[in-house]
């Protein structure tokens, strides 16, 4: 069959803590800068309803939140988790108060709540969400992990039905924290991991002792055991089926909060990296016959600290993936670097070269995503920071016990390293908050990605990008035909005039809890052309696309007949 491509033009209406001791703020080029939508200009969510937390470890992990257009219009929706109260309140009256919320993108920075009227009406105590296509149909659908398993909702014309239970879903049950979508046998449709952390003694929790003159914390995740994850395959009927034991991805002994698909072996199968929690990660090899082998001591990353969030990167230029993970208090990160040749590859921590170690042993990393936030044809990084220690320097310790808040950061990339910018990033960066769940998305088409935060016990923050930079862009928006509609793991390498490029790849879950935009962009500086775009399709196929105008989004949908490369 002879080659056809096929490229829609997306032109919408509207497109129109102290800084890391480690890396002092050097103030950066002055072009990264985001201004705070105003509060009062969106809609009412207040993570945790405003209740005091009780010092429980499931209350501390705080929520995630999702980038995704439910309605088609072109830009990108967010929903919000929340918990909606506290945990051991009893469930009938802790649903009296409102859970998660979806905000749809009403653009100029405008957002409203339509939570009731699509039908996502349902309070618990939510974890994590991503936006997903899982039955290639056309539409985003939702799915929410919770203190007691996960819901999948199916949208269907911007209504959302829960569909849990017939899916396949129904049984999913414990402490499951975040969730990742990947055809990891290339047969065009999406499959799911859960990721699930510790069997809490909730009935231990309610009769703690008293413990100066308030209940005794319960907040180390050490302290109890760890509950296996689990991996689904998507049936050709839309249903799902259990294959965790036959695959050999359960990581029994992993306390597991956020795991990401990724062929970090460039063998064009997905691999799945497991990011635990005082337990040892894990890193899945995909065999290619519905098995995995756990390969993270001899590749390098069996690391024991506490990994909350995941992003990956194309960081040398050379093919393979980077990968960052964060980590708990007095824990540097860990940025490695991959090293694959021939099918044997080795992932090198090189946190200090690059200029990621944190001298501020406070800071706890959550919410991360690389990001080209000024144009100029490089990944800077965003990191949200909250910690889980109490304050205890104050008497509300024993009625209100508060964790401490730090500053959230924002890492531009230069000469081979990145540097904190801190407060020279914008007014956000000077406040102090419990940061959690984070994400990225240009949700007002222009050209500069945005940030939204969850954060623990608060508002959350939408960050509106309004960098200087005068670099050029471009949007790649992927439908696969063969390969599930969502194109999970495709990668689309940009090459610029002059010979230079960029790849990226197509996530869905990383971050942490969250869910980043599915529109891929990339950063030109000043090239005001683009000489031609490649996609790796996650089935294996390259498709091109020559002479592309840049400053704006394209959609490329994946054709019939390409040849594999």
């Amino acid at each position: 069959m002879p080659l056809c491509l096929v490229v829609v033009w997306l032109t919408p209406a509207r497109l129109a803590a102290e800084p890391n001791k480690a890396i002092p703020s050097v103030g950066g080029s002055g072009q990264i800068r985001f201004e705070r939508l105003a509060p009062s200009s969106l809609p009412r969510f207040i993570h945790f309803n405003g209740h005091p937390r009780a010092s429980l470890l499931p209350e501390d992990n705080g929520s995630g939140l999702a980038w995704g257009d439910y309605d088609g219009d072109g830009d990108d929706d967010l929903f919000l988790c929340n918990m909606n109260g506290p945990y051991l309140l009893d469930p009938g009256k802790r649903n009296q108060f409102p859970g998660s919320r979806l905000w749809r993108n009403e653009g100029n920075g405008k957002f409203t709540d339509v939570t009731k009227s699509v039908g996502l009406d349902h309070a618990a105590m939510d974890m994590a969400a991503l936006f997903v296509d899982y039955d290639n149909d056309g539409d985003q659908d939702l799915i929410v992990t919770h203190l007691g398993g996960v819901r999948l909702y199916r949208n269907t014309a911007g209504r959302f039905t829960d569909v849990t239970k017939t899916a396949g879903l129904g049984d999913v049950d414990g402490y499951c924290l975040g969730v990742t979508w990947g055809d990891y046998d290339r047969d065009g449709r999406l499959d799911l991991y859960v990721c699930r952390y510790v069997d809490f003694p909730i009935e231990k929790a309610r009769r703690r002792e008293i413990v100066a003159g308030r209940p005794a914390p319960m907040t180390t995740p050490g302290s109890y055991p760890p509950v296996g994850n689990r991996l689904f395959h998507q049936k050709p009927d839309g249903t799902f089926r259990d294959v965790t034991k036959a695959s050999g991805t359960l990581n029994a002994v992993g306390r597991s909060m956020q795991a990401i698909w990724c062929d970090f072996n460039n063998d064009q199968l997905i691999d799945l990296y497991v990011a635990n929690d005082q337990s040892l990660d894990c890193l899945f090899i995909n065999k290619g016959d519905g098995t995995f082998v756990d390969d993270a001591i001899p590749s390098g990353v069996f690391d024991p600290r506490g990994a909350m969030g995941i992003a990956a990167l194309d960081y040398q230029n050379d093919g393979d993936q980077d990968l960052l993970v964060t980590h708990w208090v007095s824990e540097d990160p860990g940025f490695y670097v991959n090293e694959v040749a021939q099918g044997v590859f080795l992932l090198t921590d090189r946190t200090p070269q690059v200029g990621l170690r944190k001298m501020d042993t406070a800071l706890v990393g959550w919410g991360i995503g690389f990001m080209d936030f000024d144009n100029d044809a490089d990944s800077d990084l965003f990191v949200a920071y909250g910690s889980t220690i109490e304050d205890e320097l104050t008497l509300d310790v024993l009625k209100n016990p508060k964790m401490l808040p730090q500053q959230s950061q924002i890492y531009e990339y230069r000469e081979d390293r990145w540097y904190a910018l801190g407060a020279a990033a914008g007014a956000y960066f000077k406040e102090t908050h419990v940061a959690r769940g984070a994400a990225i998305a240009d949700f007002d088409l222009d050209g500069r990605p945005d940030i939204a935060i969850n954060n623990h016990g608060g508002v959350p923050a939408v960050l509106r990008n309004v960098s200087s930079g005068k670099g050029h862009w471009l949007g790649v928006k992927l439908v696969g035909t063969h390969c599930a509609r969502d194109a999970a793991n495709a990668r689309v390498t940009v090459h610029r005039e002059g010979g230079s490029s960029q790849m990226l790849e197509l996530f869905i879950g990383g971050s942490y809890l969250s869910g980043h935009s599915k529109t891929l962009h990339f950063g030109l500086g000043s090239k005001n052309r683009v000489a031609r775009v490649d996609v790796r399709w996650p089935c294996g196929k390259l498709q091109s696309v020559k002479d592309v105008a840049v400053d704006r989004v394209i959609l490329i949908k994946e054709t019939v007949g390409n040849k594999s490369k």
